[in-house]
């Protein structure tokens, strides 16, 4: 008797274990909730690319339930029809919105739910057939993407002739500002000047071109009234820079300049060199002065030479006219010093050196044409401090 008891006793306990393993799995596989679950019919109009079993469904954002199964549509074949299984207090209606959306860019579909009137919601009863929701065909990122690079080849195709013209206006206006380059650095660097901006920059080095001494070379010349005037030159010696001629002929300016524009220097520094010859007669241009003689000027080589052996050259044409206007002679002078250099300190000595040879020439021929004068058409100078 106490046997059967007992064999009676663990049958029930038996069957209690398995019912409740046996709750346990429904309310699992129900998501937990202890609510009722409800399923749902949704028909897509077309493709739903990615859609799959056991994908979220979710109610205005918030998951409700999951996709239980995806089939054709038996009536179309371009409809996809979807069985969800969701929380039976879903408020979904007649009027719920359904589109399927990606979690990501890369992410998995799922079915999204929102919207809906209250006052007209959906439910089922057992012998009744499952709510029908209808939602718009799935969106897939192949076919998106396949539509917008057909859209770009149309619209490239129905522009090719503006796109080709602005593309060959954007070359020629390239090939243009290739061209003037250095003309806009030139401009961009006058407008920082203009305005300020931009780095300030040191200013170049300044040198100044040495009057040769040659002591008593005209004492024994006559004194007569000398104006040296205004040396004449070409534009581009008419500077202060340093002029450099380059292999292939070329003049170049250098970073360094003189004291003076070269001009207004050579013709300073010829009264300094008469001067430093004891000839004290020598003026520059000045109003009341009526000289006995001219010495016209004309600078036609003034600067650094170079090449396989570099050298300063000095070139200047002169010319003597007298008191009548009358031309007593004409000269070229040269002076050439061997140089180190184009630019700077070194540059500055050699021209000196050129410019002191070709000094001593023009006083020598200076001394000779004066010699040759008749003594009478020379007007004496004052002496000083009568």
């Amino acid at each position: 008797m106490e046997t059967r008891v007992r064999y009676i006793v663990v049958g029930l306990f038996t069957l209690v274990v398995g019912f409740a393993l046996l709750f346990f799995v429904l309310w699992m596989q129900s998501d937990g909730s202890l609510h009722g679950r409800e399923d749902v019919r949704i028909r897509f109009a077309g493709p739903a690319p990615g859609l799959r079993v056991g994908a979220a469904v979710t109610f205005n954002g918030i998951r409700v339930g999951e996709v239980t199964r995806v089939s054709l549509a038996p009536d179309d074949p371009n409809a996809i029809e979807a069985r969800v299984s969701i929380d039976a207090t879903t408020p979904l209606s007649s009027t719920t919105q359904v589109s399927l959306e990606t979690q990501g860019l890369m992410g998995s579909p799922y079915v999204s739910l929102y919207g809906g009137s209250s006052d007209r919601l959906l439910r089922s009863g057992r012998k009744e057939p499952f709510p029908v929701l209808s939602a718009p065909a799935g969106s897939s990122l192949t076919l998106d993407s396949h539509k917008a690079v057909v859209q770009i080849q149309d619209l490239l195709k129905e522009n090719a002739a503006p796109l080709h013209e602005t593309i060959t206006n954007i070359r020629t206006f390239s090939a243009a500002l290739a061209r003037n380059a250095d003309r806009v650095d030139g401009i961009l660097a006058s407008i920082e000047r203009l305005t300020g901006a931009g780095e300030k920059q040191a200013p170049p080095a300044t040198f100044d071109l040495a009057a040769p001494t040659f002591k008593d070379l005209l004492a024994d010349v006559r004194e007569a009234k000398l104006v040296i005037s205004d040396p004449t030159c070409v534009v581009i010696l008419d500077t202060q820079r340093f002029m450099a001629q380059v292999p292939d002929g070329q003049l170049a300016p250098q970073g360094t300049q003189w004291s003076d524009t070269i001009p207004k220097l050579v013709q300073k520094r010829l009264l300094q060199t008469f001067e430093n010859a004891s000839y004290r007669f020598a003026n520059p241009p000045t109003d009341g002065l009526a000289p006995d003689y001219q010495l016209l000027i004309d600078v036609r080589t003034f600067q650094i030479v170079e090449g396989k052996d570099p050298m300063a050259k000095v070139q200047m044409g002169a010319r003597v006219l007298s008191r009548g206007g009358d031309i007593l002679g004409a000269q070229v002078v040269e002076g050439r010093a061997g140089a180190k250099s184009s630019d700077g300190r070194e540059a500055a000595d050699a021209m000196s050196q050129a410019f002191a040879l070709a000094a001593r020439d023009l006083l020598v021929w200076y001394m000779h044409t004066l010699a040759s004068e008749p003594p009478e058409e020379i007007t004496p100078p004052k002496p000083h401090g009568r």
